[in-house]
């Protein structure tokens, strides 16, 4: 699809790509982590501690939907990410 999220479209946005598993790829950003997984176009924002990097309680900020650079945007300025 033309309008899918991308990973070079998370990374312009200012996330660090740190690996892809599964169809699941994985970024951060500051004290946040993100798993995208590339098939279900499911997004999970939550908190990391930054030393260990270890989930952070607590620790989803958001969980859902997320098909496009649009809603991504979206999501990241309800956050304040």
């Amino acid at each position: 699809m033309e309008n899918e999220l991308t990973k070079e479209q998370i990374v312009a946005e200012g996330w660090t790509f740190i690996r892809t598993k599964n169809s699941v790829s994985y970024y951060e950003k500051g004290l946040y982590g993100l798993k995208y997984h590339e098939l279900t176009k499911v997004a999970l924002f939550h908190r990391i501690d930054i030393n260990s990097q270890r989930d952070y309680e607590p620790n989803v900020a958001f969980s859902g939907n997320c098909p496009d650079l649009k809603t991504f945007k979206y999501i990241c300025l309800m956050f304040d990410l």
